[in-house]
Protein backbone atom coordinates (compact mmCIF):
# COMPACT_ATOMS: atom_id res chain seq x y z
CA UNK A 1 0.00 0.00 0.00
CA UNK A 2 3.08 2.53 0.72
CA UNK A 3 4.33 1.94 -2.80
CA UNK A 4 0.59 3.17 -4.18
CA UNK A 5 1.27 6.01 -1.71
CA UNK A 6 4.33 6.80 -3.27
CA UNK A 7 3.57 6.19 -7.28
CA UNK A 8 0.19 6.99 -8.34
CA UNK A 9 -0.88 7.33 -11.84
CA UNK A 10 0.08 5.90 -15.33
CA UNK A 11 3.33 5.02 -13.90
CA UNK A 12 1.88 2.88 -11.12
CA UNK A 13 -0.63 1.43 -13.66
CA UNK A 14 2.76 0.87 -15.58
CA UNK A 15 4.54 -1.49 -12.31
CA UNK A 16 0.93 -3.35 -12.41
CA UNK A 17 1.16 -4.33 -16.26
CA UNK A 18 4.97 -5.32 -15.29
CA UNK A 19 3.90 -7.29 -12.49
CA UNK A 20 1.42 -9.51 -14.58
CA UNK A 21 3.60 -9.66 -17.60
CA UNK A 22 6.06 -11.37 -15.49
CA UNK A 23 3.83 -14.15 -14.48
CA UNK A 24 2.58 -14.47 -18.09
CA UNK A 25 6.14 -14.43 -19.61
CA UNK A 26 7.03 -17.30 -16.90
CA UNK A 27 3.27 -19.29 -17.67
CA UNK A 28 4.39 -19.12 -21.33
CA UNK A 29 8.01 -20.73 -20.17
CA UNK A 30 6.03 -23.23 -18.09
CA UNK A 31 4.45 -24.56 -21.29
CA UNK A 32 6.86 -23.81 -24.05
CA UNK A 33 9.89 -25.54 -22.93
CA UNK A 34 8.82 -27.69 -19.48
CA UNK A 35 11.81 -28.52 -17.50
CA UNK A 36 13.04 -31.14 -15.42
CA UNK A 37 15.77 -29.46 -13.70
CA UNK A 38 18.56 -30.69 -10.72
CA UNK A 39 17.92 -29.34 -7.66
CA UNK A 40 20.19 -27.74 -5.14
CA UNK A 41 20.20 -29.98 -2.22
CA UNK A 42 22.80 -29.42 0.37
CA UNK A 43 21.10 -29.02 3.57
CA UNK A 44 20.63 -32.27 6.23
CA UNK A 45 17.73 -33.95 6.35
CA UNK A 46 16.84 -37.46 5.18
CA UNK A 47 14.48 -36.61 1.88
CA UNK A 48 17.20 -33.79 1.15
CA UNK A 49 20.14 -36.07 1.73
CA UNK A 50 18.12 -39.07 -0.52
CA UNK A 51 17.63 -35.75 -2.79
CA UNK A 52 21.47 -35.48 -3.95
CA UNK A 53 21.71 -38.40 -6.26
CA UNK A 54 17.88 -39.38 -7.82
CA UNK A 55 15.92 -35.81 -8.04
CA UNK A 56 12.41 -35.71 -9.13
CA UNK A 57 11.33 -34.16 -11.82
CA UNK A 58 10.01 -30.38 -11.35
CA UNK A 59 9.07 -27.79 -13.74
CA UNK A 60 9.61 -24.33 -12.36
CA UNK A 61 12.15 -22.34 -14.49
CA UNK A 62 12.03 -19.39 -14.67
CA UNK A 63 11.33 -19.41 -10.33
CA UNK A 64 8.65 -16.46 -10.21
CA UNK A 65 8.99 -17.27 -6.29
CA UNK A 66 12.87 -15.35 -6.82
CA UNK A 67 11.62 -12.86 -9.95
CA UNK A 68 8.66 -11.35 -7.57
CA UNK A 69 10.85 -10.38 -4.84
CA UNK A 70 13.37 -9.15 -7.11
CA UNK A 71 10.88 -6.86 -8.61
CA UNK A 72 9.52 -5.56 -5.60
CA UNK A 73 12.78 -4.87 -3.85
CA UNK A 74 13.97 -2.86 -7.27
CA UNK A 75 10.74 -0.59 -6.87
CA UNK A 76 10.42 -0.25 -3.44
CA UNK A 77 14.24 0.49 -2.71
CA UNK A 78 14.15 3.32 -4.75
CA UNK A 79 10.50 4.95 -4.05
CA UNK A 80 10.92 4.20 -0.35
CA UNK A 81 15.02 4.30 0.50
CA UNK A 82 14.67 4.64 4.30
CA UNK A 83 13.38 0.82 3.79
CA UNK A 84 16.04 -0.78 1.41
CA UNK A 85 18.22 -2.68 4.26
CA UNK A 86 15.10 -4.60 5.07
CA UNK A 87 13.59 -4.85 1.98
CA UNK A 88 17.37 -6.62 1.10
CA UNK A 89 17.39 -8.59 3.79
CA UNK A 90 13.69 -9.82 3.16
CA UNK A 91 14.73 -10.70 -0.44
CA UNK A 92 17.33 -12.74 0.57
CA UNK A 93 15.05 -14.85 3.29
CA UNK A 94 12.67 -15.32 0.29
CA UNK A 95 15.16 -16.78 -2.12
CA UNK A 96 17.11 -18.81 0.51
CA UNK A 97 14.05 -20.28 1.39
CA UNK A 98 13.27 -20.69 -2.50
CA UNK A 99 16.53 -23.09 -2.74
CA UNK A 100 16.82 -24.57 0.50
CA UNK A 101 13.00 -25.52 1.24
CA UNK A 102 11.43 -25.78 -2.09
CA UNK A 103 14.54 -27.55 -3.97
CA UNK A 104 14.84 -24.58 -6.85
CA UNK A 105 17.13 -25.36 -9.28
CA UNK A 106 19.85 -22.89 -9.47
CA UNK A 107 19.17 -22.38 -13.41
CA UNK A 108 15.45 -21.62 -12.21
CA UNK A 109 16.76 -19.09 -9.67
CA UNK A 110 18.84 -17.33 -12.08
CA UNK A 111 16.13 -17.25 -14.79
CA UNK A 112 13.96 -15.75 -12.44
CA UNK A 113 16.55 -13.17 -11.60
CA UNK A 114 16.52 -11.90 -15.25
CA UNK A 115 13.24 -12.17 -15.61
CA UNK A 116 12.90 -9.72 -13.13
CA UNK A 117 15.91 -7.52 -14.55
CA UNK A 118 13.90 -7.47 -18.01
CA UNK A 119 10.81 -6.33 -16.31
CA UNK A 120 12.88 -3.45 -14.09
CA UNK A 121 14.65 -2.32 -16.70
CA UNK A 122 12.83 -2.88 -20.04
CA UNK A 123 9.12 -2.50 -18.90
CA UNK A 124 9.55 0.15 -16.14
CA UNK A 125 12.95 1.88 -17.87
CA UNK A 126 14.41 1.90 -14.29
CA UNK A 127 17.80 0.40 -13.10
CA UNK A 128 18.50 -2.89 -11.98
CA UNK A 129 19.94 -3.54 -8.72
CA UNK A 130 20.65 -7.92 -8.74
CA UNK A 131 22.26 -7.32 -5.07
CA UNK A 132 25.23 -9.75 -6.33
CA UNK A 133 27.20 -8.49 -3.56
CA UNK A 134 24.86 -9.18 -0.99
CA UNK A 135 24.16 -12.41 -1.83
CA UNK A 136 27.57 -13.52 -2.59
CA UNK A 137 29.09 -12.52 0.59
CA UNK A 138 26.39 -11.79 3.27
CA UNK A 139 23.55 -13.91 2.74
CA UNK A 140 25.80 -17.01 1.69
CA UNK A 141 27.37 -16.77 5.13
CA UNK A 142 24.11 -17.08 6.45
CA UNK A 143 22.77 -19.86 4.52
CA UNK A 144 25.63 -21.69 2.89
CA UNK A 145 24.12 -21.13 -0.49
CA UNK A 146 26.89 -20.70 -3.37
CA UNK A 147 25.16 -18.10 -4.76
CA UNK A 148 27.89 -17.51 -7.23
CA UNK A 149 26.56 -19.92 -9.21
CA UNK A 150 23.24 -18.16 -9.46
CA UNK A 151 25.28 -15.56 -10.41
CA UNK A 152 27.23 -16.66 -12.71
CA UNK A 153 23.92 -18.31 -14.65
CA UNK A 154 22.11 -15.34 -14.79
CA UNK A 155 25.50 -13.88 -16.34
CA UNK A 156 25.84 -16.29 -19.05
CA UNK A 157 21.87 -15.48 -19.76
CA UNK A 158 22.48 -11.92 -19.97
CA UNK A 159 25.25 -12.03 -22.54
CA UNK A 160 23.42 -15.05 -24.56
CA UNK A 161 20.72 -12.54 -25.01
CA UNK A 162 23.23 -9.73 -25.89
CA UNK A 163 24.52 -12.05 -28.22
CA UNK A 164 21.02 -12.96 -30.28
CA UNK A 165 20.40 -8.98 -30.72
CA UNK A 166 18.52 -8.86 -33.99
CA UNK A 167 16.97 -12.02 -33.47
CA UNK A 168 13.19 -12.98 -32.20
CA UNK A 169 14.60 -13.62 -28.01
CA UNK A 170 11.19 -14.71 -26.15
CA UNK A 171 12.25 -15.72 -22.90
CA UNK A 172 11.00 -19.60 -23.97
CA UNK A 173 13.33 -19.04 -26.78
CA UNK A 174 16.30 -17.45 -24.66
CA UNK A 175 15.90 -20.57 -22.38
CA UNK A 176 15.80 -23.43 -25.17
CA UNK A 177 19.23 -21.81 -26.37
CA UNK A 178 20.65 -21.50 -23.29
CA UNK A 179 19.75 -25.02 -22.23
CA UNK A 180 21.41 -25.95 -25.73
CA UNK A 181 24.28 -24.24 -24.77
CA UNK A 182 24.90 -25.92 -21.27
CA UNK A 183 24.01 -29.07 -22.49
CA UNK A 184 20.89 -30.12 -20.82
CA UNK A 185 19.01 -33.45 -22.47
CA UNK A 186 16.05 -33.08 -24.12
CA UNK A 187 13.37 -35.44 -22.39
CA UNK A 188 10.01 -36.55 -24.58
CA UNK A 189 6.97 -35.35 -22.37
CA UNK A 190 5.47 -39.03 -22.17
CA UNK A 191 8.80 -39.91 -20.56
CA UNK A 192 9.20 -37.39 -18.41
CA UNK A 193 8.43 -39.90 -15.40
CA UNK A 194 12.30 -40.03 -14.01
CA UNK A 195 14.78 -39.25 -11.93
CA UNK A 196 17.77 -36.81 -12.50
CA UNK A 197 21.43 -38.70 -10.84
CA UNK A 198 23.22 -35.65 -9.83
CA UNK A 199 25.99 -37.96 -9.62
CA UNK A 200 26.18 -39.71 -13.34
CA UNK A 201 24.43 -36.56 -15.12
CA UNK A 202 21.87 -39.18 -16.86
CA UNK A 203 18.26 -39.75 -16.37
CA UNK A 204 17.22 -42.72 -14.89
CA UNK A 205 13.72 -44.61 -15.27
CA UNK A 206 13.08 -47.24 -12.10
CA UNK A 207 10.60 -49.87 -12.66
CA UNK A 208 7.19 -48.78 -12.71
CA UNK A 209 7.58 -45.36 -11.75
CA UNK A 210 4.76 -43.43 -11.90
CA UNK A 211 3.92 -39.15 -12.74
CA UNK A 212 3.85 -37.91 -9.55
CA UNK A 213 5.69 -40.55 -7.30
CA UNK A 214 9.33 -39.67 -5.74
CA UNK A 215 11.35 -39.28 -3.02
CA UNK A 216 9.96 -36.21 -2.24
Amino acid sequence: MRLGDVKTGDFFNDIRRAYVDIAREGCAAFKEVPTIMPHFAGQSGHALRAARTLLKPINCCPSLHTAAPFFAYNLCSECLPEEEPELRQHVGDIVSTVIRAKLHAMIDVAFGLFLAQKAITDRLRLNFNDLEPFFTHVQKRKDGVPYEIMYRMYHEIAELEESMEGEQTSLPGLMERYFQRIGLPRVKREQSNCFYDLQQKVLVYPPGLKVGKGLL
